[in-house]
């Protein structure tokens, strides 16, 4: 059906990076977004021992870690890629890998809200599941070996990766 709507030299194949090209674009946020992630991660470190705070149950650390991570994981990636998502359907290691991210129905740059909702946020929440967020990891990263190189966040949220 998706097919129908493209003439032959523009199919939507054609216009598809490596997935070679995907996982470098990956790797880059990966890096930038974890140093990020640590300088936010100290910060609240150093603050905790200046305030000689101390948690003595570890449930609650747990669960406060648990929050923390989401919170600085977001945080860190919306301080990197925010701007970039909303103007050009990119991140950082996605401009650099000249790739970006689109509808899948009508190839056109998707909101951040859109992009936040339906692509990020779902999967980092399921990934924080004991056992089942690691599969489900898995899974997503596997699914890019399908013909149209999209990952499971790509079919929830309607999007595809394409050259810039």
């Amino acid at each position: 059906m998706v097919a129908a709507l493209y003439s032959e030299s523009e199919s939507p194949s054609a216009e598809l990076p490596s997935r070679w090209l995907r996982l470098g674009a990956a790797i880059i946020d990966l890096i930038l977004v974890g140093i990020v992630f640590g300088v936010l991660e100290s910060i609240v470190q150093a603050l905790m021992i200046t305030m000689k705070l101390e948690i003595n149950s570890l449930e609650l650390m747990l669960v406060l870690n648990f929050i923390l991570n989401i919170l600085f994981g977001l945080g860190a990636y919306l301080i990197l890629n925010a701007y970039l998502l909303e103007k050009n359907g990119q991140t950082i290691g996605k401009m650099v890998c000249k790739i970006k991210i689109v509808g899948y129905d009508d190839r056109q740059i998707r909101p951040l809200a859109h992009i936040l909702g339906l692509r990020v946020f779902p999967m980092m929440l399921i990934e924080q599941i004991p056992v089942i967020g690691p599969i489900a990891g898995i899974i997503n990263v596997l699914m890019i070996f399908n013909q149209e190189k999209r990952c499971l966040h790509d079919f929830i949220a309607g999007t595809i990766v394409v050259k810039a």
